[in-house]
């Protein structure tokens, strides 16, 4: 890991920008020579169906190495 070479992200986000997943990315940005880029992009919700949002999400997390799955997101939207 480098700056030429980051490690590649995606944080669960359920296309908003919660306090926790904000609070990711603050504590990432408080490591010292650990960088890293965003693949999620919880800003661009996709117009269309159901199928549209999964291949979205495909599309985000397919070139990650790593995902953080917040547990607040899974408390929040199950039903």
């Amino acid at each position: 890991m480098s700056q030429s070479n980051p490690v590649r992200i995606f944080v669960t986000h359920a296309w908003e920008n919660s306090d926790d997943y904000l609070r990711v990315f603050e504590y990432l940005e408080s490591q010292r020579n650990f960088f890293y880029k965003n693949y999620s992009t919880p800003e661009r919700r996709p117009q269309g169906d159901r199928e549209a949002l999964r291949e979205n999400l495909r599309q985000q997390i397919t070139p990650a190495e790593a995902v953080i799955a917040l547990s607040s997101l899974f408390e929040a939207h199950e039903g």
